[in-house]
């Protein structure tokens, strides 16, 4: 970092120079002597040690540190290691005397000296939010070791330079040693408390003072903090629409703080389209084409913004729009509004229609609590009145409102976000609310001809027009890095739907497609609780290019109206995500199996697309 901590720790270099009476011989010099005569005869020495009587017992509890043979090219290294641990134990007078040698025989008198501890350690001159410090203890009796001191000093300089003195410093003061007993006193002086005066932002890129305060967690009026500066590359390096192209600075004028952003605009929105070759279920056509259009567009008003629209034609007749609109740090508070529009219909059977607006509640960087509601139906467009007036039951779609509140956590932390090689994330969902079942008035108007007298309505009496509905989900990731350019990650999704009562198929979640299920048709399964497992590796070519092969496997269940299916669907394929100058293509290979469906390559999933960036 550019700014500068000062501190008098120097004890750290030296850790027993305040030991007046400690005694080192020339191990240097008298080695050069031993090695030359020794070096005639081999290169392996025998060693004998000599040492006084009242360093016997110690000798004899540290045996393990005593070598019988040594090579004559670590000697050196080897004599001061023994030195060093002996005075981190306490025996800081530990020293090589003499040093001898005859023919291959290397004769050593080593001094270790008695055990020094601490008698009384002074922090009552300590400041209070340094002494809450778990680490300031007592250390009467202990022995002295000086890394402990060190570790200690670091810590206490630490806590200071994130409590707004960042020029703080420590030492030991009034230092008395009687025999082996050692007193002092820590002193620690945290001159002027600074401030943060601004932040500000060199460079082409336009972003609000809010949004960065926010994001970064450093404001104008706030006490300086180290770690935040320090963490700030990393911060920022997660937002996709700028590129920091120099590291932070920091500007300490009297008792306050200029923290300098370098930071140029980057191209982020995006717009991609991936296009999917899948098998057919019409046996008239081997394949099917399906498409995702997605669009993707931030920070268009300088506030930190994501506008979302996402097209996708899953299947046939089959299609589904989204519309996301992400806003940070409204009216200068902590929290964001969120929305989102859903459209998904299917062929000419129903049509659902939704919207989900919340209050996040930003943590720091991605990580965020957001409260929610959303309110969701469906209509049924046609109704085989045949089938209804034959079996005398519902279909297996209805009409249906739903109204829920809910909570959602979303915890981050990625080395990089579009092409991560370790790090975490998680999201977790979860919404309570009412679902009202619709009459419908195609079904209640139906007359059977053999049975003019049987009332259609008494087919809803059967249920609980108006109860409860609980929806859960969960995804995790796990990014294990491997080798010097690949990682491994692990995921986990689930979702779980519940009414205290059979579900019909259009309450239920959709899984399958590459957003969660490979190796399927898109959306295919209709499921009141799944859990996919995912193993993938990652070779990771550059920055934002890979190679992948991953094992998706999966459970669910179906328990609705019109049927009752478990099953343990598994997927397995490879895909390439490359890097080019007009964007990054993507394909990928993946081959599905169920208890209805083994591997077979002729029904392997193709999926290929181009993200370009603008």
């Amino acid at each position: 970092m550019p700014f500068k901590i000062v501190s008098s720790l120097s004890i750290k270099d030296n850790p027993v120079a305040i030991i007046k009476h400690i005694r080192y011989s020339d191990i240097i010099g008298q080695l050069l002597v031993a090695l030359i005569i020794c070096t005639v005869h081999g290169q392996e020495l025998k060693v004998m040690w000599h040492t006084n009587s009242s360093d016997s017992m110690v000798l004899g509890s540290n045996h393990h540190l005593f070598f019988d043979t040594v090579d004559v090219s670590t000697v050196d290294r080897s004599l001061r290691d023994i030195i060093q641990s002996l005075q981190h134990q306490g025996y800081l007078e530990a020293s090589i005397d003499q040093i001898d040698s005859a023919e291959d025989l290397l004769k050593i008198e080593l001094h270790i000296g008695p055990l020094y501890t601490w008698s009384y350690l002074d922090i009552s001159t300590v400041p209070d939010l340094i002494r809450k410090i778990p680490r300031i203890q007592n250390l009467e009796g202990k022995p002295v070791d000086f890394r402990e001191i060190a570790v200690l000093f670091d810590l206490i300089l630490e806590t200071a330079e994130n409590s707004g003195y960042p020029f703080a410093t420590v030492k030991l003061d009034d230092v008395e040693i009687e025999q082996s007993d050692i007193k002092a006193r820590i002193n620690v002086n945290l001159k002027n408390p600074v401030k943060i005066e601004s932040v500000e932002v060199e460079g082409d890129l336009r972003l609000s003072e809010r949004y960065l305060s926010h994001f970064l967690g450093i404001d104008k009026g706030d006490v300086f903090e180290k770690d935040k500066i320090v963490d700030a590359p990393n911060q920022l390096g997660s937002l996709p629409f700028l590129t920091m192209y120099q590291s932070p600075e920091v500007d300490f004028l009297g008792n306050s703080a200029r923290v300098h952003l370098y930071l140029d605009r980057k191209n982020a929105n995006q717009f991609d389209i991936l296009l999917g070759l899948l098998p057919s279920p019409n046996p008239e056509r081997r394949f099917q084409l399906t498409g995702n259009v997605n669009v993707d567009m931030y920070n268009q008003f300088a506030a930190g913004e994501r506008l979302h629209l996402n097209f996708e034609n899953l299947q046939p007749g089959v299609q589904e729009l989204e519309i996301d609109v992400n806003y940070p740090f409204i009216f200068n508070l902590p929290f964001g509004l969120d929305s989102h529009f859903d459209l998904y219909k299917r062929d000419s059977t129903y049509i659902d229609l939704g919207y989900h607006l919340g209050l996040q509640y930003l943590i720091s960087g991605y990580n965020y609590l957001s409260f929610f509601t959303e309110r969701d139906g469906t209509n049924l467009l046609n109704v085989d009145t045949s089938q209804i007036i034959n079996s005398r039951k519902l279909p297996q779609n209805i009409d249906v409102r739903r109204n829920l509140f809910g909570l959602e956590y979303h915890h981050e932390y990625l080395d990089y976000r579009p092409n991560p090689r370790k790090g975490h994330n998680l999201t977790l969902r979860t919404s309570i609310g009412t679902k009202r079942i619709n009459k419908n008035s195609n079904i209640i108007g139906l007359k059977d001809p053999s049975d003019e007298n049987f009332d259609f309505n008494s087919l809803y009496e059967e249920l609980d027009l108006k109860s409860f509905q609980l929806r859960a989900q969960s995804t995790f990731n796990l990014f294990i890095p491997l080798f010097e350019s690949s990682t491994v990650l692990l995921s986990n999704k689930t979702g779980w739907v519940t009414s205290g009562e059979d579900l019909f198929q259009n309450e239920l979640y959709r899984i399958g497609g590459t957003k969660t299920l490979r190796g399927f048709n898109e959306e295919v399964i209709f499921t009141n609780f799944y859990n996919i497992a995912t193993i993938e590796y990652r070779l990771l070519i550059d920055r934002n290019s890979n190679i992948f092969t991953f094992l998706d496997f999966g459970y669910y269940d179906q328990h609705s109206t019109s049927s009752r299916i478990s099953d343990n669907p598994m997927g397995i394929g490879v895909g390439l995500n490359l890097s080019t100058k007009i964007g990054i293509f993507s394909i990928s290979y993946a081959l599905g199996t169920d208890k209805n469906e083994s591997l077979n390559f002729r029904n392997g999933r193709i999926h290929f697309g181009m993200v370009t960036q603008f």
